[in-house]
């Protein structure tokens, strides 16, 4: 019976961290080997980004760095999913932005985590902590 109640309470933070971050559209049984690294990403973007920004204020350049470098190159963000991103962030309140002349060139957008970008934040990670302990759960599993 408790096991029963761990996995319905596992699939229920599950389902939530897949359709906050997948879309709604998007059922838990839907993210399987279909999923490539680029729907990964996409699920994780706003977490990747609010977590180099809960460290210091940034330009858009400065953040795709950040995210490279903490993963090892393993995640190169593009402009076409960072720069839309940032400005979603924006609108929901969980980051500001304002402009600086640049030291060596033109103006850069400076990007901070607001207080509501901390709450999300820590949202965000505790989603994503619940999401990939069920994964590590399924992975590691050995079949009777």
């Amino acid at each position: 019976m408790l096991n029963q109640l761990a996995a319905e309470a596992r699939l229920r933070l599950t389902s939530r961290w897949v359709e906050r971050n997948l879309g709604p559209a998007t059922s838990v049984y839907e993210v399987d080997s279909r999923v490539d690294q680029s729907q990964l990403l996409k699920g994780t973007t706003r977490l990747l980004i609010l977590s180099v920004l809960r460290d210091a204020e940034l330009h858009g350049y400065e953040i795709r760095q950040q995210i490279s470098e903490r993963s090892g190159a393993a995640i190169e963000p593009g402009e076409g999913w960072l720069y839309p991103a940032l400005h979603r962030l924006e609108a929901e309140g969980a980051i500001e932005a304002n402009w600086r002349a640049g030291s060596l060139g033109p103006r850069r957008r400076y990007y901070r985590i607001t207080q509501a970008g901390q709450a999300l934040l820590a949202e965000l990670e505790a989603d994503w902590a619940s999401f990939s302990a069920s994964v590590r759960l399924v992975t590691s599993a050995r079949a009777g």
